[in-house]
């Protein structure tokens, strides 16, 4: 029977917190998962030394025992220091098919004993990052997990941080216990015309001069459909637009929907030819005379 390096097989230190400790075993566990590496023998067996790894150094007792005896460990088996129960009796029964060298240390039955008590498997979290158009119009994501495919739904109206539970995607369970879950958190890229402000929308539009002068209609892009909206004549730049109802959706029903406040902005005409510039000189001098 083989002595077993807990530390060495999560890949820290004798100090690591139980955070650092809970972080190794996440990042190995998600690596040789068998979901992750079908029919490979050797990720499997790896994966069992993890898991193992983790019941024991996861644990702040199993851990301060292992430390205190696990060097030492042939000599408390040949002394008989141990006993049936690991550490001198009262330990626990357990089918997880951990080494021969555990059941030593930590007492139990080996593998075809009675159940332990069934404990849920750790949850994971990890971020997800949508458009505003997917939360706008309630979209399903598709994102990898554990080598599979795995369509996320997001409803509409969703802000940003919401998270997501994806239950039964988390770390595997304990003596026969369920795996945990998944928590996404939801990340909203910027939009290249919209800012969101809780259920509004808030962008710049520019117009031409000509328009804002004169007055007109101008075609405002929203997320749903464009609409067109009266420009009254001698509109000021700066001027902000309510549009009533072509926010975001309040609700994933889109029952009700925010505002989209539009501020126009003014676009000057460019390249202009010289009879243009001589129609502005003109227009400049009926100014001065007013």
């Amino acid at each position: 029977m083989d002595f077993k390096d807990y530390y060495k097989i999560l890949g820290v230190g004798k100090k690591a917190s139980q955070d650092e400790i809970r972080k190794a075993y996440r990042k190995l566990a998600g690596k040789y998962h068998p979901d992750t590496n079908p029919d490979n023998p050797a990720a499997e067996e790896k994966f069992k030394d993890i898991g193992e790894a983790y019941e024991v150094l996861g644990d702040a007792d199993k851990r301060s025992k292992y430390d205190r005896y696990g060097k030492n460990w042939k000599q408390m088996e040949q002394g008989g220091g141990f006993g049936p129960g690991g550490f001198g009796g009262g330990g626990f029964a357990d089918d997880r098919g951990f080494s021969d060298f555990f059941y030593q240390m930590f007492g139990g039955a080996a593998p075809g004993g009675r159940r332990t008590r069934a404990q849920k498997g750790d949850d994971y979290k990890a971020d997800i990052t949508v458009s505003l158009e997917d939360v706008f119009e309630g979209r399903t994501r598709s994102i990898r997990i554990d080598g599979k495919t795995l369509d996320v739904p997001v409803k509409a109206g969703m802000q940003d941080g919401k998270q997501l539970k994806v239950k039964g995607h988390g770390g595997p369970g304990h003596g026969g216990g369920p795996k945990g879950d998944l928590y996404l958190s939801l990340k909203i890229e910027d939009h290249p015309l919209f800012t969101r402000v809780g259920d509004d929308l808030k962008a710049d539009h520019a117009i031409d001069l000509y328009t804002l002068v004169l007055g007109g209609k101008v075609e405002i892009p929203t997320l749903g459909k464009a609409v067109r909206i009266p420009i009254a004549p001698q509109t000021q730049p700066g001027k902000v637009i309510k549009l009533t109802g072509k926010g975001m959706p309040k609700n994933a029903q889109k029952s009700a929907y925010g505002n989209l406040y539009i501020t126009l902005r003014a676009k000057l005409p460019e390249n202009l030819s010289a009879t243009e510039l001589e129609y502005f000189q003109k227009l400049a001098a009926c100014r001065r005379e007013l």
